[in-house]
């Protein structure tokens, strides 16, 4: 059987693609009940946490999770690095 050729656009394809849902997946914690995630970004982090910083310090940030009772009082935050690979999806 011949394996899928997953180098260049094919791949670079799966890859955002996965992104996107990931993370819509992961946004409807915004409504879930009991959820504490109160804000995400996609494609790094909030400009107000970025101050004084390098922009370039932020780039491997593909998504950024925000946890807290209220978006004025965030408690804590996860930073998402996605990886996926479509030759080996199952691959963590």
């Amino acid at each position: 059987m011949r394996r899928t050729d997953y180098s260049g656009k094919r791949g670079s394809n799966a890859g955002n693609d996965y992104h996107e849902l990931w993370a819509a997946l992961r946004a409807l914690e915004l409504i879930a009940p009991g959820s504490d995630l109160v804000q995400l970004t996609v494609e790094g982090v909030r400009a107000d946490d970025t101050a004084d910083m390098e922009d370039s310090i932020w780039d491997g940030v593909d998504a950024a999770f925000y946890f807290g009772s209220y978006v004025d009082t965030i408690e804590s935050i996860e930073l998402v690095q996605f990886k996926y690979s479509g030759c080996d999806p199952d691959k963590p």
